[in-house]
């Protein structure tokens, strides 16, 4: 399918009826993708044009300027959403990707790049969202951040599934709020921290396999 609108219609009505008649003679084709990566480019009408019909879709990589705008549209008509990535170059915020996974119960993998993701708020948001979380990955360059114990607490309540948890800038997490999310995430098997956060007691406590 060609979502592409030829360049000599000048007249913006006439574009978008064109454009929207084409989407939707795509309808088929669009509702069986799977896996997407956002414009990277300023111009998104034509995304914006197909969203509706993405229907399918299960893997988002937000990698454009205008994630802030397309990630509340996607929200909406991508119900099917299972793993998101926001990755370094995009500009979607902390709210934009609360509000997806406030509409996309199926989700169950999230992976950001960005020091913006990098608060206990944020954390807090997915896990109440999420209860079918699975991997959490938070990768930044930054050499410290806000995360506490509480973001902790709230995975270890509200995602007992979580499998794969990554938070390896945190300076505020302490030791025995690591062993209470060890113990009430019975499905965990990779758990990457600031080396500081554990001590040998830590690793001893670590189970060494999961039912």
């Amino acid at each position: 399918c060609e979502l592409n609108i030829d360049s000599n219609y000048r007249n913006g009505n006439v574009i978008n009826m064109v454009s929207e008649v084409t989407v939707a003679l795509c309808a088929p084709a669009l509702s069986c993708i799977h896996s997407i990566v956002t414009p990277t480019v300023d111009e998104i009408t034509n995304f914006m044009l197909a969203v509706p019909y993405l229907t399918g879709l299960q893997q988002l990589y937000a990698d454009g300027p205008n994630d802030h705008i397309l990630l509340p549209l996607l929200s909406q008509y991508c119900k099917k959403l299972e793993s998101v990535n926001i990755r370094h170059s995009s500009y979607a915020t902390p709210t934009e990707l609360l509000q997806l996974t406030q509409n996309c119960q199926y989700l169950h993998s999230i992976h950001t790049y960005n020091d913006d993701f990098y608060s206990d708020e944020l954390v807090i948001g997915l896990a109440k969202r999420c209860p079918n979380l699975q991997k959490l990955v938070l990768s930044t360059p930054a050499e410290m951040n806000t995360i506490t114990d509480r973001s902790l607490l709230a995975l270890s309540e509200h995602c007992p599934y979580l499998q794969e948890l990554v938070l390896n800038q945190c300076i505020y997490l302490t030791e025995t709020a690591v062993l209470q999310f060890i113990q009430q995430c019975k499905y965990l098997y990779k758990l990457v921290l600031r080396d500081t956060v554990a001590v040998s007691y830590t690793h001893l406590t670590l189970p060494t396999n999961r039912e």
